[in-house]
């Protein structure tokens, strides 16, 4: 009896490893993913902000040069994401920090 819970707690405990390992690398692939998307969704506002600042154009024109991959609503959140990047540069520069977020990108 002793030696089948034993084998059962070895088999447990193994078990339990291999779960720990697996869920470690899911948390680690999410925050990859999230790290990326915010590096490219600030990517695109940049050149949202570019369109419509730098060139000018109305926000209606620049979503026809977008394709219609954007909606209203998607264009309106990612120009308040350039907003608050440039805030953040501003706040940056005043306090003489380097950005380390991961929404920054160092080939802009």
């Amino acid at each position: 009896m002793l030696e089948g819970q034993s084998a059962w707690r070895a088999e447990r405990a193994a078990k339990d490893a291999r779960c720990s390992r697996l869920g470690v690398e899911v948390a680690v692939a999410l925050r990859e993913r999230d790290t990326w998307v915010a590096q490219c969704e600030q990517r695109a506002a940049a050149a949202l902000a570019a369109l419509t600042d730098g060139e000018g154009l109305s926000v209606a024109e620049a979503l026809r040069w977008c394709g219609g991959l954007l909606s209203g609503p998607e264009v309106a959140r990612l120009r308040r994401l350039s907003r608050l990047a440039a805030v953040e540069v501003v706040g940056e520069a005043d306090s003489g920090q380097a950005s380390s977020s991961p929404t920054s990108s160092g080939s802009d």
